[in-house]
């Protein structure tokens, strides 16, 4: 435990320790039935006595004592005034709404149902009479022979021209042949 050389100093006792106030050097505070001096020149405002680097232990909690003896009951007191009715409290925010649950698996496929019995064959039908033949038409006559059409007026293109003759001679065996 570190020692404290208190020489001429003077404490400032605030009470309960509260974490909304701002303590100073020297300044002593109770926090759980134990007394605490500020060794900070300032710190933050809701620092716990329990912080070592601004708070010593000036005075430890004791431990409990034995019980005492039980004193005699006192006079029973008058009964107090009826308090005032309180404020009826706001209506809280309604919630918000929980989230859809998931969608479940869809079901198995049922079974295939048996198969129906079969139907009764129908009954053959009657057959038909068979149909009248068509009759036979008659032949055409032989038609008229047409007339002759008219000659042309207009004479046809020139042949080509032939091309040269040629001669054969045979004389002694020899054959000549000649083109004219």
């Amino acid at each position: 435990m570190a020692q404290i050389n208190l020489g001429k100093i003077r404490f400032t006792w605030k009470g309960e320790w509260s974490s909304s106030l701002s303590y100073e050097l020297n300044d002593t505070v109770e926090y759980n039935g134990t007394s605490y001096v500020s060794i900070a020149t300032s710190m933050a405002v809701g620092t716990l006595p329990t912080s070592t680097a601004h708070w010593e232990v000036m005075a430890d909690k004791g431990d409990q004592g034995v019980q005492g003896v039980q004193g005699i009951q006192g006079i029973k007191g008058d009964q107090g005034i009826k308090g005032d009715k309180g404020d009826l409290g706001n209506t809280g925010a309604t919630g918000i709404q929980g989230i859809q649950g998931i969608k479940g698996d869809t079901g198995s496929t049922g079974s295939t149902g048996p198969t129906g019995p079969q139907g009764d064959r129908g009954l053959t039908g009657a057959t038909g009479a068979p149909g009248v033949n068509g009759t036979n038409g008659t032949d055409g006559g032989k038609g008229d022979t047409g007339s002759t059409g008219p000659a042309s007026t207009v004479a046809g293109p020139a042949g080509p021209t032939g091309g040269a003759g040629c001669t054969f001679a045979l004389s002694n065996g020899v054959l000549t042949i000649t083109v004219t």
